[in-house]
């Protein structure tokens, strides 16, 4: 399987192990959330799971617990590797155009999804998840509740799935995906 850290690795790029936070003060990122309360974001290497926010949203299900936390981590990858910049560049170029900016934070928020169903299928390759639940994650359609900047459930589950089953960022190319499969 190739691995999200081999491929940084092969690509001279720095990994690392993300912070995580679960209180409610996310520091100089918050003004970029006063308006919108996610339930969880990454910001700056750390990925910021308010306890509070997380079960508010989700309940005590620790599977979408898991769930939200690798894509977060597709989100630190994403940084890692130069995506996030290349994508906020890409969408302040694209800011006229509000159809064609959406449709740039979907394939970002798709690509997370993918990178997601890596991370899920490595903790099964490392044998800190069974595969059978692994499979019911990333089965689990995603959220409807920001489809417009996360896709679809179903794209969102198709993109996970992707990342799971072939385990590689190739399976991950949601920028030169059709607008279908990014909607």
């Amino acid at each position: 399987m190739v691995t999200v850290r081999g491929v940084l690795d092969d690509a001279g790029m720095e990994h690392g192990i993300p912070e995580i936070s679960l209180g409610s003060r996310a520091g100089e990122c918050a003004t970029e959330y006063e308006e919108v309360r996610p339930t969880a974001f990454h910001c700056e290497g750390t990925i910021h799971m308010p306890r509070q926010w997380v079960l508010s949203d989700l309940g005590v299900n620790e599977e979408s617990h898991l769930v939200l936390l690798a894509h977060e981590y597709g989100h630190h990858v994403q940084r890692l590797s130069g995506v996030l910049r290349a994508s906020a560049e890409r969408a302040d170029e694209s800011a006229e155009s509000f159809p064609e900016s959406l449709r740039g934070t979907r394939r970002k928020e798709l690509q997370a999804e993918c990178f997601a169903g890596m991370f899920v299928a490595r903790a099964v390759e490392d044998g800190l998840l069974d595969r059978r639940r692994a499979v019911r994650l990333v089965e689990t359609p995603g959220s409807a509740k920001m489809a417009d900047t996360h896709g679809s459930p179903a794209n969102q589950r198709r993109w996970r799935k992707a990342g799971f089953r072939e385990g590689s960022t190739s399976a991950c190319a949601t920028w030169t995906a059709p607008n279908d499969a990014v909607r």
